[in-house]
């Protein structure tokens, strides 16, 4: 604040073009017509530049990014301009700026203005850190995403395009090979009976057309097919001690193992909000989740992580990959992909670290808001009972996300230790198999309707022939 006998500027008032008062109306058109043009025109150039292949040079994405800054240029200040024209005047909040008024430079820049003020700048700063290097970032991501777009994915003439990948495996393991393949392959064959069991008993099933028991079903379907996009080839690396596949099936092996993962994402963070509705709100379950609301839910988690994982997908087609082909793990995830690419992978990295806030970390805090309700609420409940009750509806819907999240958290958070390499392929496997495998049994084991369910299932397909 200023001192009393000084009144401290708390905003500055714009006064405009006070000598035209009598022609704002023609004005403010004018004025309103042109920046329509500007919008409309830069932004077509940019788009017919980003879709157009045959402008994919140089001089088109120095004119598109020259357009984007015309856009992003006129729209800092018409807006305020034609405000002003139309209401004569206008006003900005500002800074606080009391005594000093001296600025040692022959300019006003950014820095003297805020070593002058008397207000707190450190949002200020911040905010113009983040913006040059969100300028940094955006403008290398054109360059780069173009450049890859444009690549036809051939190396130089004195190098060789790889057509396969060579998949190590465990090799460490070689002396048990054979347990560790009976286990693998006896794991896999429950995670496939128990997932496809499932799926099958809420198809029939007529007491469990429920939308609960309908996001279980989806849920196993993704596990069933999860687990076989990477399983089969994890058990022929392990039995052969080595493995390969074409390029272009590494990648798509990694886009459904990534896109099956989204999906799983979604599908609890769905069932999260079931179990609250159930149990926050029991009285409007009905209405706000109805069948065809619920089935709304799956096809949109399958679409968006169908949307999602195909961007970074399409990139990854197109980058370069020379000379090396040698995978040291079981199958084709991103990390292991990138460092076989002679291409710059810079875009792609970004892409995922956006991918994973999307679909993992905005769900993970869905679910945490969600069940936060859900304690909340339970506790509230005046009989004990009652609060069992109400839990028990819940728990096996937070087990299964505790085993998720869990696994992710170990995946990518928790340290390595010494022997990264190794731990990594085995936090993979865990990963890998964990979910599918669990999901079936806890269901299963704790919840009666399902049971109910599966022994009609059996005793129709079994006794009745």
């Amino acid at each position: 604040m200023c001192e009393d006998n000084h009144t401290t500027v708390t905003y500055v008032l714009l006064l405009g073009f006070q000598n035209l008062k009598s022609f704002k109306i023609p004005l403010f058109v004018i004025l309103l017509l042109v920046y329509i043009v500007i919008l409309v025109g830069n932004l077509l150039v940019v788009l017919t530049v980003l879709i157009a292949k045959n402008l994919r040079h140089p001089m088109y994405i120095f004119l598109q990014n020259l357009a984007l800054s015309d856009f992003l240029f006129s729209s800092v200040v018409v807006p305020q301009l034609l405000y002003i024209t139309w209401w004569e005047t206008g006003q900005l909040l500002m800074l606080k700026f009391c005594d000093s008024n001296i600025i040692d430079h022959f300019f006003c820049d950014l820095s003297p203005i805020l070593n002058l003020s008397s207000s707190d700048t450190s949002v200020i700063i911040w905010s113009t850190r983040f913006k040059d290097i969100s300028v940094v970032f955006i403008s290398r991501s054109f360059y780069i995403g173009f450049e890859i777009l444009e690549s036809p994915g051939m190396c130089e003439d004195n190098h060789t395009t790889v057509t396969y990948v060579l998949l190590l495996g465990f090799q460490d393991l070689q002396n048990f090979k054979i347990p560790l393949f009976v286990i693998l392959l006896l794991v896999y064959i429950v995670i496939l009976v128990g997932n496809l069991l499932v799926v099958l008993t809420v198809l029939i099933a007529k007491n469990l057309r429920h939308p609960m028991y309908i996001f279980l079903q989806n849920l196993a379907f993704c596990d069933f097919l999860f687990s076989s996009v990477v399983v089969p080839q994890l058990l022929y690396v392990t039995w052969w001690e080595t493995g390969q596949l074409l390029m272009v099936g590494c990648i798509f092996q990694f886009y459904m193992y990534s896109f099956l993962g989204i999906v799983q994402s979604f599908l609890l963070t769905v069932m999260a909000y079931d179990r609250y509705l159930a149990i926050c709100d029991p009285l409007r379950y009905s209405s706000l989740l109805s069948i065809k609301h619920c089935h709304q839910l799956v096809y949109l988690s399958w679409s968006l992580a169908f949307v999602l994982d195909s961007v970074e997908v399409i990139f990854i087609f197109h980058l370069k990959f020379c000379d090396s082909n040698i995978i040291d793990h079981f199958f084709c995830d991103l990390s292991p992909i990138l460092e076989l690419a002679s291409s710059d992978t810079f875009i792609i990295i970004w892409q995922d670290l956006f991918l994973s806030v999307i679909a993992i970390l905005l769900p993970f805090l869905f679910v945490l808001v969600s069940y936060t309700c859900i304690v909340i609420t339970i506790l509230n409940i005046p009989s004990i009972t009652g609060r069992k009750k109400a839990f028990s509806t819940c728990s096996t819907h937070l087990l299964l996300v505790v085993i998720y999240y869990g696994a992710l958290i170990a995946l990518y958070l928790a340290p390595s230790g010494d022997n990264s390499h190794n731990a990594n392929k085995f936090k993979s496997l865990i990963n890998m198999v964990m979910n599918p495998f669990s999901n079936p049994l806890i269901y299963s084991v704790r919840n009666k309707e399902l049971v109910r369910g599966f022994k009609t299932f059996i005793h129709r397909q079994l006794w009745t022939k």
